[in-house]
């Protein structure tokens, strides 16, 4: 009995300070303030260790904090989830408005989740995940800056989006784009662009899969995630930073 009553004392004096703070659940959607913008939420990576960011810009009208949700699950397995709140506040969610304003809000809403976790989060090599207004974001910031976001799994996606020198930009930044994933639904109204934008980055010689789903419309259904995105991060995923 003596025995016993000692294991139990070294076990109580054994427990670590902060036991009544346990670590977050995976797959737990967790809400940051972004000083002079929306919050941003984020779902922290299943492995341990330093692990990549997984940028998610949501559609126009949408809702970041849902996004997340139906994200965590597929994206997690790769590293942080992170989902910004576009700057501007609608009656049926946020949206990005204009890209310089988009980027000032990502910029920040990065900041905000570094300053809690930045030791644990990588700076370059990350992913990019935009649909519909968010993939328009997704393509000219993937643009922009090529070694902090090298892989882009962008849905709903246009060559529209870059312009007239869409292939001038994708032919300078073509060595610091690992992989891009063009994805869309095959009854997507946008479905030729998103053709036309795998074949441009195709031509500047980066890895390009254009994938389009059959059933799909212009949707990313909540209940077909793993189904529709498991392998494409897979093999972004595969590529060297």
């Amino acid at each position: 009995m003596r025995a016993i009553g000692f294991f139990v004392a070294a076990m109580l004096f054994a427990a670590p300070a902060d036991a009544d703070d346990p670590p977050v659940p995976p797959n737990v959607v967790t809400r940051v303030a972004v000083l002079g913008s929306g919050d941003v939420f984020v779902v922290e990576p299943k492995a341990a260790g330093v692990q990549p960011i997984v940028l998610i810009l949501h559609a126009r009208n949408g809702d970041p904090e849902d996004d997340c949700r139906k994200w965590s699950e597929v994206a997690s397995p790769f590293g942080w989830v992170v989902c910004p709140s576009g700057p501007i506040a609608t009656e049926r969610g946020r949206s990005w408005g204009k890209f310089d304003d988009a980027k000032k809000t990502i910029d920040a809403s990065l900041d905000a989740v570094r300053a809690q976790h930045g030791a644990r989060m990588k700076s370059v090599g990350n992913a990019i995940i935009g649909f519909s207004e968010g993939a328009l974001v997704a393509q000219i910031l993937g643009i922009r800056e090529p070694e902090r976001w090298s892989r882009w799994l962008v849905l709903a996606g246009s060559d529209k989006y870059w312009g007239d020198r869409g292939p001038e930009f994708l032919q300078v930044q073509r060595r610091k784009i690992a992989r891009v994933v063009m994805l869309t639904g095959e009854h997507d109204p946008i479905v030729e662009n998103t053709l036309r934008a795998g074949a441009m980055v195709r031509a500047a010689g980066i890895p390009v899969r254009v994938i389009v789903r059959r059933g799909l419309g212009h949707d990313v259904p909540g209940d077909r995630m793993i189904a529709n995105y498991r392998r494409s991060l897979e093999w972004l995923f595969e590529a060297k930073p």
